[in-house]
């Protein structure tokens, strides 16, 4: 970026990354930019990271940010050419100009940021990572850019019409998979939606029989299930096959939680009922019907029904962490899992239970300081570089 016009474009990118609305689009040019100049991602990491000017932009009244915006702005006109007025929606949009374009004015003009000696490290968020695996062998990595892929007679296309596969390649059955930090969505024959979250596998066929609509899961995902379809197969029962159980559905939405490196495998109702059954167990204790609100849990050959809070299970679909009494132990299981990092905890702290809601959007060092305001600072979140020079979280007690 050579000139403060372009600064300004900047801070709009940025400002709709720290609001979570910057299109994939934006997310790219926001990417060339901080590539371009070695302090474009320092000055970004720096907003990032600095608490006391996170917390500034969530506190700015409507007259603090219409002033001091205004101040930069006729600071930026007495050195330049006449500047684009920008149309500001939100205070949000408003706080962020004006910090990222101060820093910028003053990185050209007046000296008077300094870069601190040592760079700060961050960590991003997942986001759209997937790979399709054909029966024959064939895997596709998919465009990180789109959200979903959509099962159709003639192949397997994205969510905005382009193809990816050709009826001449078409494959009897598909595999989804999302590696850690990925989630992604895929729209099945019957219409059926499946979201999935980080470190998952869907299996599923390019049509489904006029006897029988069957996935099989790994990890998590979240379904909503079609029984409205314009063929046969949407009038058919839903099964689910995970590690150890099966969940027979009909035209319902429900989250499936069923990760190979987790005791328990979960399953939420939001709406509609299902039927989950574990074929290892006494016939009489084989199956339960669940009804929304509720959460079946599997672990081993024991199987038990529970009133759940419904909104905290299906946060991530929404990009959400959200934890109400999770214990910490648990909470960051989900964080490594999103953010591709390691984990320590001292002590027995992660037995401590947590309550909170934070945006799977944030950096890492955004939710870092987030969680070390949570619970009035008695426990406490650090960044370390292990041995291995790869980044870890320490989780301790705050004495």
């Amino acid at each position: 970026m050579k000139d403060i016009n372009s600064s300004f474009q900047a801070a709009q990118w940025i400002s709709n990354y720290l609001k979570h609305e910057i299109t994939a689009e934006e997310r790219i040019l926001l990417d060339e930019w901080l590539k371009q100049e070695t302090w474009h991602q320092e000055l970004f990491n720096y907003i990032l990271t600095e608490k006391n000017l996170t917390k500034d932009l969530l506190e700015l009244s409507d007259t603090d940010t219409e002033t001091r915006l205004s101040m930069i702005q006729k600071l930026i006109r007495k050195n330049r050419s006449p500047i684009r007025r920008f149309i500001l929606p939100s205070l949000y949009i408003a706080a962020s100009i004006f910090l990222v374009s101060c820093c910028v004015y003053f990185w050209h003009h007046s000296g008077n940021w300094s870069r601190s000696p040592h760079s700060v490290t961050d960590v991003f968020p997942g986001n759209n990572k997937a790979s399709l695996k054909l029966d024959n062998g064939k895997t596709i990595v998919l465009d990180s850019t789109r959200e979903s892929i959509i099962v159709q007679n003639e192949g397997i296309r994205y969510n905005d019409a382009s193809k990816i596969i050709t009826d001449h390649f078409k494959a009897q059955y598909y595999e989804l998979s999302t590696p850690t930090g990925g989630q992604y969505q895929v729209i099945l024959s019957d219409g059926s939606k499946v979201w999935l979250n980080a470190q998952s596998k869907l299996k599923y066929p390019s049509k489904f029989s006029k006897q029988l609509r069957e996935v099989e899961l790994e990890g998590e995902g979240y379904f909503k299930i079609s029984n409205k379809g314009s063929s046969d197969e949407a009038n058919q029962p839903f099964l689910v096959k995970t590690r150890g159980q099966i969940i027979c559905v009909l035209g319902t939405e429900f989250n499936v939680s069923a990760y190979a490196d987790e005791k328990q495998i979960k399953t939420t109702l939001v709406e509609g009922a299902v039927r989950i059954t574990n074929p290892l167990m006494p016939l009489s204790q084989q199956s339960v019907t669940l009804v929304p609100g509720k959460q079946a849990i599997l672990e081993g050959n024991t199987l038990k029904v529970k009133d759940v809070d419904v909104n905290s299970a299906i946060a991530w679909k929404f990009g959400l962490f959200r934890f109400q009494g999770t214990r910490i132990s648990e909470l960051m299981h989900y964080i490594s899992r999103w953010y591709n990092i390691r984990i320590k905890m001292q002590g027995t702290v992660g037995q401590q239970k947590i309550f909170g809601e934070i945006y799977r959007t944030y950096t890492l060092s955004q939710l870092l300081v987030v969680l070390n305001e949570l619970e009035d600072g008695k426990v406490k979140f650090i960044l370390n570089k292990g041995s291995d020079n790869n980044y870890e979280i320490l989780v301790k007690t705050n004495p």
